[in-house]
Parts: structure tokens; sequence; C-alpha cells
């Protein structure tokens, strides 16, 4: 009889060594795999350009547009501005941050980014032709940026 007490106790001593020892290295190795993995999530979250978010608020006194899209737009959507508003011209390929009046007297602001638009307009200092032609412009430019 002792002699199968001691096995098993060999026996549960083994086992128990090995499971504390696997618990040990799963401690271990877990906070990096898990760590790992949030790297990878957020990489691939940040470097995703496909976000599209585009607002427009238009109250009693200002219309203001802006959009967040992929950058790779940036260029057509710029294209597009200087189409709209000619002849007066901006410089495509850049950041704007201008304020301007065109030569119907429409005075906007526009700050361009890759990927970043925001256009401004107050409505004190527009005629309703204005404000309509710069509200027209921006339901363009929303059609090339949602496009794929």
């Amino acid at each position: 009889m002792y002699f199968v007490r001691k096995k098993l106790n060999n026996y549960y001593t083994l086992h128990s060594t090995l499971f504390n020892n696997n618990l040990a290295a799963m401690k271990t190795v877990l906070p990096f795999v898990f760590s790992f993995f949030l790297i990878i999530i957020s990489a691939l979250s940040c470097s995703s350009h496909n976000d599209l978010k585009v607002a427009v608020k238009d109250s009693d006194d200002q219309f203001r547009f802006t959009a967040q899209y992929n950058p790779s737009k940036t260029e057509r959507v710029q294209q597009l501005i200087n189409e709209e508003i000619s002849p007066t011209r901006f410089e495509e390929n850049k950041d704007w941050n201008l304020s301007t009046v065109l030569d119907d007297q429409t005075k906007f602001k526009i700050t361009s980014t890759p990927g970043d638009l925001e256009i401004r307009l107050d409505k004190d200092e527009n005629s309703r032709s204005s404000y309509r032609r710069v509200q027209r412009m921006c339901e363009e430019i929303k059609k090339v940026i949602v496009e794929k």
C-alpha cells in the first residue's frame, strides 16, 4: 500500500508541477500575445483611410461644410473647387487656409489638407445667390468624396 501511495503522490506532484509551470508560462506569454493583437488592431484602424465623415451646419447666420475622407481624393476635390470658383483659382496639391472673395462678391473661408476640408460662409456677408453657389459646390464635393 505504501508503494502505491508513494506512486500516486509522485504522480500528483509531477502533474501539479507541470500544471504550475504551464500556468506560469501562460501568465508570462499571454500579456505579450494580447499586446501584439492590440498593436495590430490599432495599426490597421489607423491606416484605414476609408473613414468618411461629412457634416453640414446650416444656421441662420453661417453655412459650414466639413469633411474627412480618403486623402487620395484631395487632388480631385481641389480641382472641383477650382472649377466651381472659376475664374478664381487656388494652387492645387497644396494645403489651403484661405479667405477669399470671388468675382461675384462671394466671401468664404476654406481650409484643405489631404483628407480634410472645411468651408465656412458667413450668411450676413453674402447674398442668397452666393450662399446657394457655395452650397451647390459643397454638394458636388460630397459626391466626389463618397464615390468609390
